[in-house]
């Protein structure tokens, strides 16, 4: 048995779920929007729940925000500084997802490498695929902060703010 390969795999494991966790332990919520005073704000936040880690609500609707903010895009579309952020998030969220799935390959492969004993041919894979990890939890948060930005745009705007 390769003890080595077991170990990676659930230190891998862990780093990604902490990773997970931490960006899903913040508020999202925004704080201008309170439930009482404003009920029709737009509201985003993360969930390991969505296909596309972040959901939305507006009048009374909770969904996924789509491929690339696509479903929130439709409701900010009145406000152009609002929409610029969004498509923004758009951007930074499709090349996080893609980043994502292209690492998650790679370390797969190369932690199937690793159980077969076949330690050297596994090197590059895991590399790649944590340097991908790297440079898509960031992107992902970048894109977050446009999303949210769009959003308190897009809800001062409907309460007539600028």
């Amino acid at each position: 048995m390769n003890y080595k390969a077991i170990a990676l795999s659930i230190i891998l494991c862990a780093f990604l779920f902490l990773a997970a966790a931490s960006i899903e332990s913040k508020n999202l919520l925004l704080p201008d929007a309170d439930k009482s005073e404003y009920s029709d704000s737009l509201r985003v936040w993360s969930s390991p729940f969505s296909m596309t880690g972040y959901k939305y609500s507006y009048l009374g609707k909770k969904e996924d925000v789509g491929w690339g903010g696509s479903k929130v895009k439709r409701i900010v579309q009145d406000d152009p500084e609002a929409l610029k952020a969004v498509n923004r998030f758009g951007t930074f969220h499709k090349t996080s997802i893609i980043l994502y799935a292209v690492s998650g390959f790679t370390l797969g492969w190369g932690l199937g490498a690793v159980i077969a004993g076949k330690e050297e041919d596994a090197k590059p894979f895991l590399i790649a695929g944590g340097a991908g990890f790297v440079v898509a939890v960031p992107l992902d948060i970048i894109g977050y902060k446009h999303l949210k930005r769009g959003v308190k745009r897009f809800n001062a705007y409907q309460r007539g703010e600028k």
